[in-house]
């Protein structure tokens, strides 16, 4: 009988093994995380971003990745863009591009509705998620181009947001829950940065690389935990010694870059609930806490949680079993 079962030897060598996949598999790259990819960037450096989706303000992708691991995201970025040829098939499409900017898709909020059935009549579309305009200015206050847009009750499934306001996380996350708030929809993030590449030109050194880098962290881990965010892409300044730069002049990445493809959903991590997150404000579910005299930004979760992640207490568990047989050996 005794031969029968495995030594002891064998059932802690499965149980590393076991524990390290785990391990791996509670590190998973996000599935909001994305970016906006311009075609003077190839694949490998896309991939090195970690980043599941991306778009190019553009209505096809220049780019071939044949295994659907980062899915590409088409953009009607003008009205030019309504002619223009589509993928064969996709799950979303993104609205105009800033279109209360001259220097973009330059558009009234008329013009713009207009043309909506035009985006809604795209060849190849099948029922994809509509992305709402995203504006250069303010979505918030009242008579702004995107709240007269809405008023007509246009096909839009999710909000698109531009944010360069600097790098307090707490004004991100004020700004962000007053979008969702007011249009009662989900959210993309489609650009979000410090700030604007044109800022970064003139003052590429403007944030220190400590205060980006507490930006990226807390940012990304309060929009991992609202619901209400689907989908968020960083803003790439492309200008050499920002810190809002993704990429050095060799394709390497920068520290931001590396920052920002690091961050991966820690699934032992305790999750917040969408009545959490909803009462954000209220409840202090998460606090975010910018100390301006170190530039520091700490991201506190509280301890108020509904559940804990099961991985996790596997992982716990596991570890206990590991000493235990070390100790019986």
């Amino acid at each position: 009988m005794q031969d029968f079962f495995p030594s002891k030897k064998v059932i802690l060598y499965g149980i590393v093994i076991l524990y390290f996949l785990l391990l791996v598999e509670s590190q998973k790259a996000s599935t909001k995380k994305g970016i906006g990819f311009s075609s003077n960037y190839n694949i490998t450096q896309l991939e090195s971003l970690n980043v599941s989706w991306y778009y190019n303000w553009g209505p096809a992708s220049d780019l071939s990745i044949t295994d659907n691991s980062i899915v590409f995201v088409p953009m009607v970025y003008s009205q030019n863009t309504l002619n223009k040829t589509f993928p064969q098939k996709y799950s979303y499409i993104l609205g105009f591009n800033e279109p209360d900017n001259s220097n973009q898709s330059n558009l009234t909020y008329n013009q713009a509705l207009n043309l909506w059935q035009n985006l809604l009549n795209i060849p190849n579309k099948q029922l994809a998620k509509i992305g709402s305009p995203a504006m250069a200015g303010t979505s918030i206050d009242n008579g702004s181009w995107l709240e007269m847009f809405m008023k007509s009750n246009p096909k839009v499934d999710f909000i698109c947001i531009h944010w360069y306001k600097g790098i307090s996380v707490n004004n991100f996350i004020k700004d962000i829950k007053a979008i969702i708030n007011k249009y009662n929809l989900p959210v993309w993030i489609t650009e979000f940065a410090p700030q604007t590449s044109s800022s970064s030109s003139d003052s590429p050194r403007k944030y220190t690389q400590d205060d980006v880098n507490n930006f990226i962290k807390g940012s990304l881990t309060w929009m991992e935990s609202e619901s209400m965010v689907q989908r968020y892409a960083w803003h790439n300044s492309k200008v050499i010694g920002s810190t809002s730069n993704l990429f050095n002049e060799d394709g390497s990445l920068t520290e931001t870059g590396k920052v920002y493809a690091s961050f991966s959903i820690q699934i032992n991590l305790p999750l917040l609930t969408s009545s959490q997150t909803n009462n954000l404000n209220q409840n202090s579910t998460i606090s975010t806490n910018l100390n301006t005299s170190d530039n520091k930004t700490f991201i506190g979760l509280s301890s108020n949680f509904s559940r804990i992640n099961c991985l996790g207490c596997i992982r716990i568990f596991m570890i206990a079993l590991i000493y235990i047989f070390l100790f019986a050996l």
